[in-house]
Formats: C-alpha cells, sequence, structure tokens
C-alpha cells in the first residue's frame, strides 16, 4: 500500500481583534468627573485622563449607545427591534416660567458686587474691559435717575467682557442647570465693542470654534436626524445645533453688528433649551450640555478681545 501523504501543518490561526468598541457607562465615578484641562490628553482635545471609565462595556457596531446631537440615548439592538423603544417617550415641560427666570436675572444683577476702592488702590481691583460705547458722564439732574440706570449699564457692559470675572464666576459653578443658565445669560443678548461693531462674522466664527471644543462628544455639531432620533421633530418644533449657525453666519443671515450678536446669542440658548426639553431636564446628554452652556459668555468675550486685538 502507499503510503498516504503526510497533512500539512494548519497554520496557527490569528488571535482575532476584539469586535465593536468600549463606550464609558456614564454612571461611575470616572465618567462624572470633570475634565481637568492640564493633562495631555486634554491639551489634545481627548477625553481627560482623569475620567477614565471603570465599567467601559465593549459593544458592536451599530449598537452603541448614541449621545450625539441631543438626542436621548438609544439602546441595542434587541430594544431599538421593539414598538416600545422606537416610540418617544412622554416629555414633561420646563418647570420654571419666563416671569421667574427673568425675575432671577434681575435679582442676580442687582447682587452683582462691584469693586471697593480700597481694592483698587492696592492694584488688586480686576481690570475693566473695553466697553462698547463711550459714554460721557454729565452731572445728574435733581430728581432724576439716569445716573443710577447709566452706572448699572456701564457695569453690565464691562461684565459681558470682562474675562477674569466671568471665568472666576465660572469656575464658582455648582453645575445645577438652573445655576449655569442664570450665569450664561445674566447679561442678557450679547453687543459688540463699537471698535469691532463691522466685525460680527469674525467674532461669530471665534465663539463658534471655542464653544464646539467644549462639545466632546459633538452633541451639538449636526441636526438631529429623524431616523437616529424618531420623534425628535414632535417634541421639538425649532431645531438648532452649531453646523446651522455656522452656515447662517457665512451666509449673512444674522445680519451685522451688535443686533446680529444678539440673535446668535439666541440661537446658542435654543441649542441647548432644546436638549434640555427633549431630554426631560436630566441624563448624561444634559449633564454634557451643562459644561458646553457655562462656557458661552467667557468664549464670547475672548473672542472679542482677539478680534480686538487683531484689528
Amino acid at each position: 500500500k502507499a503510503k498516504s501523504e503526510p497533512k500539512a501543518k494548519s497554520e496557527p490561526k490569528a488571535k482575532s481583534e476584539p469586535k465593536g468598541k468600549l463606550v464609558a457607562c456614564g454612571e461611575c465615578k470616572g465618567c462624572k468627573t470633570k475634565a481637568c484641562k492640564k493633562c495631555d490628553k486634554c491639551a489634545s482635545k481627548k477625553r481627560c485622563s482623569q475620567r477614565t471609565c471603570t465599567n467601559a462595556q465593549r459593544v458592536e457596531v451599530g449598537t452603541t449607545p448614541s449621545r450625539k446631537r441631543g438626542g436621548p440615548m438609544k439602546g441595542t439592538n434587541v430594544k431599538a427591534d421593539t414598538e416600545e423603544a422606537r416610540k418617544p417617550r412622554i416629555r414633561l415641560r420646563l418647570s420654571t416660567p419666563k416671569n421667574a427666570a427673568s425675575t432671577e436675572k434681575k435679582q442676580v444683577r442687582k447682587r452683582k458686587a462691584t469693586p471697593t476702592p480700597q481694592k483698587a488702590e492696592n492694584g488688586n481691583a480686576r481690570k475693566k474691559s473695553r466697553r462698547s460705547t463711550p459714554k460721557s458722564k454729565s452731572p445728574p439732574t435733581p430728581g432724576s435717575s439716569s445716573s443710577s440706570s447709566s452706572d448699572e449699564s456701564d457695569e453690565e457692559e464691562d461684565g459681558m467682557f470682562d474675562t477674569d470675572m466671568l471665568q472666576s464666576d465660572h469656575d464658582k459653578l455648582d453645575g445645577t442647570w438652573e445655576e449655569v443658565r442664570i450665569f450664561s445669560t445674566k447679561f442678557g443678548p450679547w453687543r459688540l465693542p463699537a471698535e469691532i461693531e463691522s466685525k460680527f462674522k469674525h467674532v461669530a466664527k471665534a465663539t463658534l470654534m471655542a464653544i464646539s471644543m467644549f462639545d466632546e462628544y459633538e452633541l451639538f455639531k449636526e441636526p438631529v436626524a429623524e431616523n437616529d432620533v424618531p420623534g425628535y421633530r414632535d417634541i421639538i418644533t425649532d431645531p438648532m445645533d452649531f453646523g446651522t449657525m455656522k452656515s447662517k453666519v457665512e451666509k449673512g443671515m444674522y445680519g451685522q453688528g451688535s443686533d446680529a450678536a444678539a440673535k446668535f446669542y439666541m440661537d446658542f440658548l435654543l441649542v441647548f433649551d432644546n436638549c434640555f426639553k427633549f431630554n426631560d431636564g436630566g441624563g448624561e446628554v444634559v449633564d454634557e450640555a451643562k459644561m458646553v452652556l457655562k462656557a458661552m459668555p467667557v468664549s464670547f468675550a475672548k473672542s472679542c478681545q482677539e478680534v480686538l486685538r487683531l484689528k
């Protein structure tokens, strides 16, 4: 009998790489820790090294919970295949009425402290930024309140562009949505300094770029697609996102000057209010939205200063 040929040795199977990608749980201590903004990863605009998730799970592509564009967290394929998962939950309306919100803003403005003469003498008073319009002071007339209202207006204008004061107030926030929104709106709609009244596009693009850097998960980069978040347009009737805002700036749809800056400011608030409303005012998506929202005042002030410097 002829000898059978020896069987060829099979090559060792290469170890297959794990499929899918790691997804943070959003609930552990690492996920809830704020970025330090000092490590190498923060410098390269990546997830902070101190925000390491201890319960990260590997999920197949296509079943990853979606955190983008202010929508709700989507479940796995099993949940997505059910009719219940495809139906939007019943959302509650915002509990704070507009009148109450405006009253809170006025109270915050009244409590705003001004530098004391003693600090100014010691050289420790905060530096005043450029005002939007130079104003000449005139002696007050008897029985007139124009002087006090003018001083209050000057204080508000100084505060809107005082990056040192804004950064200090930013760092003291406790993180609640109400406090963050009051901080971001206490000076009202944005205005441009008189020196750069014609430079709205430059300021708007710089502000969008600065605020987008805080949108770590690109939640607000693009419009919410109905296919990704069924029922979104049934709840949010006036959607807005950073991509749409950028397009409006480039096409000149906001207009010019301080009027354009005010409309630009209102669109920013619309982005975050939509997110808060759709997510019932809670969850990790709203937590990320707060991080971006509270960066608005400092980002705008720094953008104005940068445009002034390059003028």
